[in-house]
C-alpha cells in the first residue's frame, strides 16, 4: 500500500513538474538547499542562543536538531533503502532525470533534509506565540516536497522523517522544561535555605 502511495505523490509531483514547465525547480532547490546538512537550522538556532530572550528557544531547536540527526543516522544505516532513482528502469529514475538529475549518496530512509527541517519548526512552534506559530510547520512541508519533487526520497521517507523528529522535539521541548524547572526549583530552595 506504501509503495503505491510512494509511486502516487512522485507521479503527482512529475506531473506538477510537466504542468507548470519546470518554473519551480530552481526554487524549489533553493529550499531544498537550505536543509543541505542542516547549515541553515543550525545557523538559526545557534543565533537564537546568543540572546537571553530567544535562548531557550535556541537550545531547544539545537537539542531537538540533534537528537534527530542521531537517530535518523541510526535509521539509514539500519534500513538502508536505495534512493528512488538508483534503479534505471524504473519511473522513479525517469523523474528524476526529469527534475534535473540532484544527485543525493547514502540511504534513503528516512529523509535528512527532512529529518533537520520537522525537528527545527516542531521545535519553534512549541516555543513561540501560538498565534502565529503555525506558519513553522511549512518548513519541513516544503523541505519534504521538494525532496520528492526532486525524486531524491519517497514520500514514505518524508513522512517517517517527520514523524520521528517531531516526536523527538516534543519529548525534548518537555524534558527541557521540565529539567529546568526542577533545577531552578531545587536552586531557589537552597537559596532560601542558606
Amino acid at each position: 500500500m506504501f509503495l503505491d502511495l510512494d509511486l502516487n505523490v512522485a507521479r503527482a509531483l512529475n506531473s506538477f513538474l510537466h504542468n507548470t514547465n519546470g518554473a519551480f525547480t530552481s526554487l524549489f532547490k533553493g529550499i531544498t538547499f537550505l536543509a543541505e546538512k542542516g547549515w541553515f537550522f543550525f545557523l538559526v538556532s545557534f543565533i537564537l542562543c546568543l540572546f537571553k530572550k530567544t535562548r531557550r528557544k535556541g537550545i531547544i531547536c539545537l537539542l531537538s536538531i540533534i537528537i534527530s540527526c542521531v537517530f535518523m543516522y541510526l535509521l539509514k544505516n539500519i534500513v538502508r533503502r536505495p534512493r528512488p532513482f538508483i534503479d534505471e528502469t524504473s519511473e522513479y529514475y525517469k523523474f528524476w532525470v526529469e527534475a534535473g538529475k540532484v544527485y543525493e549518496s547514502s540511504y534513503s530512509f528516512p529523509s535528512g533534509h527532512t529529518t533537520i527541517a520537522c525537528a527545527f519548526g516542531v521545535a519553534m512552534f512549541l516555543t513561540s506565540n501560538k498565534k502565529y506559530s503555525y506558519v513553522y510547520f511549512l518548513i519541513p512541508v516544503l523541505i519534504g516536497i521538494t525532496r520528492i519533487y526532486f525524486n531524491v526520497h519517497y514520500f514514505s521517507d518524508v513522512c517517517a522523517a517527520a514523524f520521528l523528529s517531531a516526536l523527538l522535539a516534543i519529548i525534548t521541548y518537555f524534558i527541557y522544561n521540565y529539567l529546568i524547572k526542577k533545577y531552578y526549583i531545587t536552586e531557589k530552595c537552597e537559596e532560601d535555605n542558606a
